[in-house]
């Protein structure tokens, strides 16, 4: 068994220092190439699958991110137009004006749109959700339980979404999205989500935050656990050329080539 002298230790430090360098999905797959031997063997082809799945997935969850930060921007911008078109109603018909319905109807307008944002806006969640636990998987990570219960929060409001067609009036789920109140003489039947004091979206008795507090939560979910993923990744390398110390690789073997990243705030090194 070959023993990892001071020289080796320092030549490994060395190597794990450069792999630092990289964005997360290129540390990903370089960390799995690393610690494969050619010609590849069943189990190094496995790894190397592992790590590349990682470092896509990785890559896609950033897009994800990035489309979330945007909806909840244009979600803002309808939500801001909706209340200046509810308060022109209002000025109008203290006036008696006949125009006062216009932008009434253009505010309803507005809120159906405002509900594809709640839509996608679950969507990015459930992406983030499917994909951070492949990501960390690579890593040899795992999610922390507190963080996987944030993520799948937004499940109800994806599916509630997804499958419409069965909430609409008749549909078999339609209790779940339609309010009937009736007497003697009147049936009301009133379709749509309500939102809280807190502008959340109340789905059966949950609240689900789809407001820049939530996109926080989940920013604050990918970068706690994107460090994580980082430093197991690196500790993957280390291990393997502890017990593996006469294939330690130069540091000027670690490859920077870019799996079209777009590297975020969350791989620079602190100033």
């Amino acid at each position: 068994m070959d023993i990892l002298t001071a020289e080796k230790r320092a030549r490994l430090d060395a190597l794990v220092a450069e792999l630092q360098t990289l964005p997360i999905p290129e540390l990903i797959a370089e960390s799995g190439k690393l610690r494969c031997s050619l010609p590849l063997n069943d189990a190094d082809q496995k790894r190397m699958r592992l790590a590349l799945s990682g470092a896509l997935a990785a890559e896609k969850l950033l897009a994800y991110l990035h489309a979330l930060d945007d909806i909840d921007d244009h979600r803002d911008m309808i939500g801001r137009e909706i209340v200046r078109l509810r308060r022109e109603s209002e000025r109008l018909r203290a006036i008696e004006s006949l125009d006062a319905a216009h932008p009434l109807v253009m505010a309803s307008h507005l809120s159906g749109r405002q509900e594809v944002d709640f839509h996608f806006f679950a969507v990015c969640v459930g992406r983030i959700e499917r994909l951070l636990p492949i990501v960390a998987r690579a890593a040899g990570y795992k999610i922390p339980k507190e963080d996987r219960i944030l993520l799948a929060s937004y499940r109800p409001l994806r599916d509630y979404y997804e499958h419409l067609e069965d909430r609409l009036p008749g549909g078999k789920n339609y209790d779940e999205g339609v309010a009937e109140t009736h007497d003697e003489r009147k049936w009301r039947v009133r379709m749509g989500l309500t939102l809280d004091t807190q502008e959340r979206v109340v789905l059966s008795g949950m609240a689900v935050d789809v407001t820049p507090r939530g996109v926080a939560a989940v920013r604050s979910v990918l970068q706690r656990n994107w460090d994580e993923i980082k430093l197991s990744s690196l500790d993957l390398v280390r291990k393997h050329f502890e017990a593996n110390p006469s294939d330690i690789p130069r540091p000027e073997h670690v490859k920077h080539d870019l799996l079209a990243s777009a590297a975020s705030a969350w791989d620079e090194e602190p100033p």
